[in-house]
């Protein structure tokens, strides 16, 4: 499990260079609440109203903040 951490921190701190390991369990975390979220919804929003949602939503457990543009790393 540690090497499959040490590679998804290293892809992820391509966008994201001061990230930590903190950062990435909240981005995996925040993913995961985001597509069961999208799952309940009654209707199927429109294509860029995700992206601003998922920014917001990993925003939240982030110890380094970084300012997205999408909404998405």
């Amino acid at each position: 499990m540690v090497n499959v951490a040490q590679v998804l921190w290293r892809e992820y701190r391509q966008s994201v260079p001061q990230a930590g390991v903190l950062d990435l369990k909240s981005y995996y975390r925040a993913n995961r609440y985001f597509a069961e979220m999208i799952k309940m919804l009654p209707q199927k929003p429109e294509p860029n109203f995700p992206a601003q949602l998922f920014g917001t939503i990993i925003s939240i457990g982030r110890i380094h903040p970084v300012e997205t543009p999408s909404g998405s790393p």
